[in-house]
């Protein structure tokens, strides 16, 4: 319903790698939880995400299924 409003979803409380795996074939957009990162200090935190050099810690997209053509 989130995605037919043109909305994210994102899920909380992802723990485990079969979760995320989960989510993502579902068509979960992002997530957050102890499988991503543990709560940290706001300068821990600014250390860990410039060691991301630019890769999000985000669900992985499924491809989008092939275009359907109409008939004719």
């Amino acid at each position: 319903m989130a995605h037919e409003l043109g909305l994210k979803v994102i899920a909380e409380g992802v723990e485990t790698q079969a979760q995320c795996d989960l989510l993502a074939a579902a068509g979960c957009d992002y997530g957050q939880g102890y499988h991503f990162a543990r709560p940290m200090a706001g300068d821990v935190w600014l250390q860990w995400l410039r060691d991301l050099d630019g890769r999000p810690p985000l669900l992985p997209r499924p491809p989008d299924p092939p275009a359907s053509r109409p008939p004719g």
